[in-house]
């Protein structure tokens, strides 16, 4: 109780009205105080009290009279809780939905953000189709669906489309042929019926938790009773659990409800609630979970099922690998094993045997660094990458993270911060001896250190194309707590390009190449190529087109796949995908739709992007991108680039190269288009399993990271197993195979 009345203090009486016809009936109010309704009641005590005590003779007489009733009244009053709960939860009409999946009849309009303002409207229907089409489905095993909020397969435009995904309800004006399509259609506002404007709330989807429940504050406790009329193949119990949905609906701040079916009484108690995460372990007798199920990009389709088998599990020291890469070199896949030792595996993927090339946390120690194991989800071997020259001058670099020297100004940064954490971003060179075939351990060479404000997002992939190294580096932001950016001057949030080798002339320990565009730039470092990245997780080179891939993993609503082109702006942290980013983040709630003006401010949009989904107002809910390399090579699957939801989910997913590249990323928002995300099941050909995720393969959290081996077939790994897996039906018939770039 105590929860719930200061949670009432922070909201206004809520007086909702419905239509009919020509006059306007107002609904049973629901927000009650607790106290209000204790001051009610003692008001009656007292009152009963003088009746009993008044000494009048007809008092007298209507006391002897009466007596039994006013007894009856008092012992209610006070030791009835059932009757105090009947007060404080009032009997609530029920909604009516109608075949659009809209709540209708609650008249007026109420408090919200306008997306879009459309004038000349001619009905309802055509801002319905702005909005877009919902339905209240109740589908538990649909959980990483799609909501199927108006996805029209290739080159997905942002106009309605991402209105659609947005819009929460609008509100239409017959008089003035005008509608207001709202992203947040709350009512925690008196509804208005002086404006003209009549309401239409879309319904939303719930996903259910069981008896899950989560510790925060509840709006308001409602008594609900089912429909008079009951839809065949339905129930009491489902109708009255779908009108506490609908009430959630009305009110945009509510983001689940726990719902109790009382069956001796033929109702439902309902409770809506704030933000919260359903995971937590509170519990209560007789209730269930249920929350607002959001998707906010809703278009990925139905794909192909691909063939894969298991090529070998690599451990470190009896446990293992979290391997971070896989890099193609002499017929062998080199793996990086992060913080499960830092070490250079060499796997064979004919027969699966492993062995270590090379110990590089141990090198950074005889060589008086040290790597920096602190953080066990963004520390330690990142990556390598071996120079084009290799096979002549011996030199392969690594991306890691590294203990920060006492003495900073005696090394050379890129960029550092003013509040750095005790380990640096660094990309360091070493030498193999091509006539022993071992690494010369002592060759440690620093390249270059990028100081870090927390250890989240550091230095990630590096590749070679055309002498030049490119180094993805990630924003340094805390996961959803902070939102970071890749538009500040410095190394942060941005794909830097150089030339690694060690400038004999000058002394300097690379060079940056002459066509890099923001040379002579104040407002960033020579070294930048592109900029606004959150966290660019995986790059690669095509072999036919030469473009770059880059995987961007998003905050809490949208993952990118962007080609990248040079000089060009990605937008983060102002933008993520073709939405505005808010600083509040959150599912749903922390992004914008792009103003029509957008094209002003020189954006690049991505080629893909896959949104996020999960109950509304969720933040770090585990989804995240990973990319591979495009297929390129004739096999079944040449001409796609493959993908990952990389975290918990292990979906794995596909687009089409040509759509890719044929993908409107600059321009008004109205012509923006992305290609289409294709989700492919697994099937195992030595079981014969099939599987609906690589989470699945795995047996939970998937971290799935892709390389590309010899003739461009794909292998993908897990953290989490360290086990090593080929996709087969990207491998090239003998006739079409060639040549592989590491």
């Amino acid at each position: 109780k105590k929860k719930n009345n200061n949670n009432n203090k922070k909201k206004k009486n809520d007086t909702r009205k419905h239509s009919h016809k020509d006059k306007t009936s107002a609904r049973v109010p629901i927000h009650y105080s607790l106290q209000f309704l204790k001051g009610i009641l003692i008001l009656i005590l007292i009152l009963i009290i003088m009746i009993m005590i008044t000494p009048s003779s007809k008092m007298t007489q209507w006391r002897e009279k009466n007596a039994p009733l006013l007894l009856g009244i008092t012992l209610v009053l006070l030791f009835d809780e059932n009757y105090v709960a009947a007060a404080a939860n009032p009997l609530l009409p029920p909604y009516t939905v109608d075949n659009h999946g809209y709540i209708t009849g609650l008249g007026g309009d109420c408090s919200g953000k306008t997306l879009k303002t459309i004038q000349g409207a001619s009905s309802v229907t055509d801002c319905r189709t702005l909005c877009g089409r919902n339905t209240n489905d109740d589908d538990d095993d649909n959980d990483n669906g799609s909501n199927g909020l108006g996805g029209n397969g290739g080159g997905v435009g942002v106009g309605i489309g991402i209105t659609n995904s947005l819009c929460y309800g609008f509100s239409f004006n017959e008089e003035k042929k005008a509608c207001e399509i709202r992203k947040e259609a709350f009512c925690s506002t008196q509804f208005r019926a002086d404006n003209g404007n009549i309401i239409f709330i879309k319904s939303q989807q719930y996903r259910s938790k069981g008896p899950v429940d989560c510790e925060s504050g509840v709006i308001d406790e409602t008594t609900i009773t089912p429909p008079t009329v009951i839809p065949p193949g339905s129930n009491r119990y489902k109708e009255t659990l779908k009108q506490c949905q609908l009430h959630c609906d009305v009110e945009y701040s509510c983001f689940a409800v726990t719902f109790k079916w009382e069956d001796s009484n033929r109702q439902g108690i309902c409770r809506r609630k704030s933000i919260c995460r359903p995971e937590s372990q509170y519990r209560e007798e007789g209730f269930e979970f249920r929350y607002k199920f959001a998707d906010l990009v809703p278009y990925v389709q139905n794909g192909d099922k691909l063939r894969f088998k298991q090529i070998a599990t690599v451990y470190v020291d009896g446990a293992p690998a979290r391997i971070n890469s896989l890099t193609y070199w002499r017929e062998y896949l080199i793996v990086s094993t992060e913080t499960t030792g830092g070490k250079l595996i060499q796997v064979n993927p004919e027969d699966g045997s492993y062995s270590v090339w090379f110990d590089v946390a141990a090198a950074f120690t005889r060589n008086g660094r040290d790597m920096s194991f602190e953080n066990q989800m963004h520390g330690g071997l990142r990556n390598v990458a071996f120079h084009p020259n290799f096979e002549k001058n011996g030199l392969f670099y690594v991306s890691a993270m590294e203990n920060r020297p006492n003495n900073p100004k005696n090394f050379r940064y890129i960029s550092d911060d003013a509040n750095p954490i005790p380990a640096d971003s660094v990309l360091v060179e070493f030498r193999y001896d091509l006539n022993g075939n071992a690494v010369i351990e002592n060759s440690y060479r620093l390249v270059f250190r990028v100081g870090m404000p927390v250890y989240d997002h550091p230095i990630k992939m590096i590749a070679f194309h055309d002498h030049h190294l490119y180094i993805a580096h990630g924003d340094g932001s805390r996961q959803s707590a902070t939102a970071g950016g890749g538009l500040a001057n410095n190394a942060l949030g941005k794909i830097l390009r150089i030339d690694p080798l060690r400038n004999t002339n000058s002394g300097e320990p690379y060079t940056i190449p002459d066509d890099n565009p923001y040379i002579d730039d104040p407002n960033y470092p020579d070294e930048v190529y592109a900029v606004g990245f959150r966290n660019p997780h995986n790059i690669c080179f095509s072999t036919t087109s030469n473009d770059l891939y880059v995987a961007d993993c998003g905050r809490d609503n949208i993952e990118e796949i962007n080609i990248v082109k040079k000089g060009h702006n990605y937008g983060w942290g102002n933008r993520t995908g073709t939405f505005v980013h808010l600083a509040t983040g959150r599912l749903m709630i922390g992004v914008d739709p792009l103003p029509d003006d957008d094209e002003k401010y020189g954006f690049t949009y991505p080629n893909v992007q896959v949104g996020h989904f999960g109950y509304y107002g969720d933040i770090f809910h585990g989804q995240a991108v990973a990319g591979g390399c495009p297929v390129e090579n004739g096999s079944p699957m040449s001409g796609r680039y493959f993908y990952a939801n990389m975290a918990r989910l292990g979906l794995l997913y596909y687009s089409d190269i040509q759509q890719m590249q044929d993908a409107v990323t600059i321009g008004p928002p109205s012509e923006l288009t992305q290609a289409t995300t294709y989700t492919a099941s697994l099937q195992d050909v030595e079981t014969g399993r099939e599987y609906p995720s690589i989470s699945e393969i795995v047996g939970g959290r998937s971290d799935v990271r892709f390389g590309r081996g010899r003739d461009g077939r794909i292998y993908f790994t897990s953290k989490v197993r360290g086990t090593i897996y080929l996709l087969l039906d990207t491998i090239p018939s003998p006739s079409t195979r060639t040549p592989t770039r590491t």
